[in-house]
């Protein structure tokens, strides 16, 4: 992805009032009875009010200065029901399988906290590998993301590699990223965001929000190679520009 791209990636995902709050913001409801089961304390916003990124910062702060199991399992559920939203069904397994094997869960979980803010993504990622089950790259890989050490540039940031971004990295590079990534896979797309993110002066984790909010727009990969070549057909084949696509597809919804 060039520069060129790039900014016209933030052109469309910020052109819509409320895209980019929407990609930081969920509004917690009724979960404390969802969690009511767990045999430890879980702190979540109070039911209606929101979750959002900057918290998450918080807590993960907290977890990484006192990483108790308290601290490290707090900051997992908030960020697990923050990476939900209102999909629970995979919370039960998830929930059973910490409560089986809890120590080992919270040990992996505060070295691959460490290893992220220290930016070995690579061994932060294959730490957190099959730990919980139904909780995989999609999901820790937003652990990582928040425990990763946002204010030092020399270091590999972690970041959020679900399938939205991964949709939408695919429809503006042509690079198929792996749907169940290794570590290896995992550490190159880091670079990947974070070489993009330093040439345009921004920060990987506003290239990251940006294709999440992307990815959204277009919906899949599918669905954007069919507006893309509708709009090439109408343009006598020049290329479809990248805000031409979003908007056939946003028009396509709204019918």
């Amino acid at each position: 992805m060039n520069s060129d791209q790039l900014d016209r990636l933030f052109t469309c995902v910020t052109g819509s009032p409320g895209d980019e709050a929407a990609a930081q913001l969920v509004k917690v409801s009724n979960w404390d009875a969802t969690l009511a089961g767990l045999s430890y304390p879980v702190t979540l916003p109070a039911d209606g009010d929101t979750l959002d990124r900057s918290e998450l910062r918080r807590l993960a702060d907290l977890s990484l200065r006192a990483p108790t199991d308290e601290n490290v399992l707090n900051l997992f559920w908030n960020v697990l029901v923050w990476g939900s939203g209102s999909d629970r069904r995979r919370i039960p397994r998830i929930a059973a399988g910490i409560e089986t094997r809890r120590r080992e869960v919270v040990d992996r979980l505060v070295r691959a906290q460490q290893c992220s803010f220290s930016g070995d993504v690579r061994n932060a990622f294959r730490t957190l590998v099959r730990v919980v089950p139904y909780w995989g790259p999609a999901f820790f890989t937003k652990f990582l993301a928040f425990t990763t050490d946002p204010a030092n540039k020399s270091k590999l940031q972690a970041v959020i590699l679900d399938d939205r971004v991964r949709t939408a990295w695919r429809a503006l590079t042509g690079d198929r990223l792996p749907v169940e990534p290794r570590s290896v896979d995992y550490e190159s797309f880091c670079v990947k965001v974070s070489d993009v993110a330093a040439a345009a002066s921004r920060h990987p984790e506003q290239v990251e929000m940006a294709l999440f909010v992307f990815g959204r727009k277009i919906g899949s990969y599918t669905r954007w190679l069919e507006h893309e070549l509708a709009v090439t057909r109408k343009l006598a084949g020049r290329a479809a520009p990248l805000e031409d696509v979003v908007a056939a597809i946003e028009q396509s919804n709204a019918q």
